[in-house]
């Protein structure tokens, strides 16, 4: 089993990063150019929407884990652990 909590590689693999035709997705222009993305500058623009769209770290909880951590009262079941990977994705 291959537990992923990295965004940007879930988006990798869940969206592809080709046309329905199976080529990299062109952008035309008006004048009759056109610009092909390779697969390699799609994924890179996948990754950073995905960067983009990740939270912010939530620093008021850090701080608390921090403080629990410190005063030794921090604790975390097996089960607890268990339902977050089960449900991760």
């Amino acid at each position: 089993m291959r537990i992923e909590s990295n965004p940007i590689a879930r988006l990798l693999r869940i969206q592809g990063s080709t046309s329905p035709a199976g080529r990299p997705s062109a952008i035309a222009g008006s004048g009759g150019d056109s610009v092909e993305l390779s697969r390699t500058a799609q994924s890179l623009r996948l990754a950073r929407e995905a960067l983009e769209a990740a939270p912010a770290t939530r620093e008021e909880r850090v701080a608390q884990i921090k403080q629990a951590l410190a005063e030794g009262s921090y604790s975390v079941t097996p089960e607890q652990v268990a339902d977050k990977l089960l449900n991760q994705g």
